[in-house]
C-alpha cells in the first residue's frame, strides 16, 4: 500500500512541477507570453475558453466521484489480491483527470496573453486536487482495508 501511495504522490508532484515549470518559463520570458493574443486569433480564444470551461466543469465532479461508480467501487472493495494495482490504476486516472486540464489552462493563460479565465480555471482545478490527495488514510479507506485491520 505504501508503495502505491508513493507512486501516486510522485505522479501528482511531477504533474504539479510541470505546471510550475510552465509558469517559470513564461514569467522569466524564456517563452514569450501572448504568442496568439492578437485579433486574428480571437476565434481560437473563444473556442479554447468554451472547451476548457466545459472540460473543467465536467472533469471535477467526475474525478471526485470516480471511486463511487459501481464498476470501480466493486474492484476496489473486492478481496482480490490485485486491489492494490487497481488502486494505482484508477488513482492515476483520477490524478490525470485533474492535472492535465490544469496544465493546459496554465499554458493557455500565457499563450493567449494573460487571459485570466484560464488562470481561474487552473486555480479551481488546483484547489480540487486537495480532495484527491493520495494520503495513506485515503488510500486505505478507498480500498476498505481499514475495516480489515479493526
Amino acid at each position: 500500500m505504501e508503495k502505491v501511495r508513493k507512486i501516486l504522490l510522485s505522479e501528482l508532484l511531477g504533474l504539479l512541477i510541470i505546471g510550475l515549470f510552465i509558469v517559470v518559463l513564461f514569467e522569466t520570458n524564456l517563452l514569450s507570453p501572448g504568442l496568439i493574443s492578437d485579433k486574428e486569433h480571437y476565434n481560437c480564444l473563444i473556442i479554447a475558453q468554451f472547451i476548457m470551461q466545459l472540460l473543467t466543469i465536467a472533469v471535477i465532479p467526475f474525478a471526485l466521484y470516480l471511486f463511487r461508480f459501481p464498476f470501480i467501487k466493486n474492484q476496489l472493495l473486492s478481496s482480490n489480491p490485485k486491489v492494490i494495482s487497481t488502486l494505482l490504476c484508477w488513482g492515476s486516472v483520477r490524478i490525470w483527470l485533474l492535472c492535465f486540464p490544469m496544465i493546459l489552462n496554465l499554458f493557455y493563460y500565457y499563450l493567449f496573453g494573460f487571459e485570466v479565465s484560464f488562470f481561474y480555471l487552473s486555480l479551481i482545478l488546483l484547489l480540487s486536487i486537495v480532495f484527491i490527495f493520495p494520503s495513506k488514510k485515503r488510500c486505505v479507506h478507498e480500498c476498505n482495508l481499514d475495516k480489515e485491520k479493526l
